[in-house]
């Protein structure tokens, strides 16, 4: 399962979308009613990709639904909100947190104060023995963070 969108307003649009949850509901309802379906998920990797947790109503429910069936849950994230969701990361068998580069190119490329933020979901991720990769997006002048990235990956 990925959900992927455009951008940040479509994103929230949807979360608080009457026929998402509708269509939520259905997917929790298939997933309780054939056990053949979760049987069939259950070897598969499901993904969430998104980075606000806390804008996804019931991703807590939903990984845990997914973790009760043995299915393996991973998240791709930014890693922002960690520190008020881990009820949510303790569940996770896997999380990608987008990782720039040094300070400087990490912040200039997200926001403000990103880097210490990644910082700190890698270490909650790790002290909740969730396991963790980075993502580095590459960008024109960023091949110089590479070995800053490399470091931090050693180190951590």
């Amino acid at each position: 399962m990925v959900a992927i969108f455009k951008d940040k307003a479509t994103y929230m649009a949807n979360a608080d979308s009457p026929e998402q949850h509708r269509r939520y509901l259905e997917w929790r309802a298939l997933l309780a009613a054939d056990p053949e379906v979760t049987a069939r998920l259950a070897p598969a990797a499901i993904e969430a990709c998104f980075d606000d947790v806390a804008h996804l109503r019931h991703v807590g429910e939903i990984v845990a639904h997914l973790k009760q069936r043995g299915v393996n849950v991973a998240m791709n994230t930014n890693g922002w909100y960690f520190p008020k969701h881990m009820d949510v990361v303790r569940m996770l068998d896997l999380v990608c947190i987008t990782l720039d580069g040094r300070p400087e190119t990490n912040d200039s490329q997200r926001h403000q104060g990103a880097y210490d933020k990644v910082l700190e979901a890698i270490d909650l991720a790790r002290d909740a023995g969730v396991k963790v990769i980075t993502m580095t997006v590459m960008t024109k002048g960023a091949h110089e963070d590479i070995d800053h990235v490399l470091q931090v990956a050693r180190d951590k």
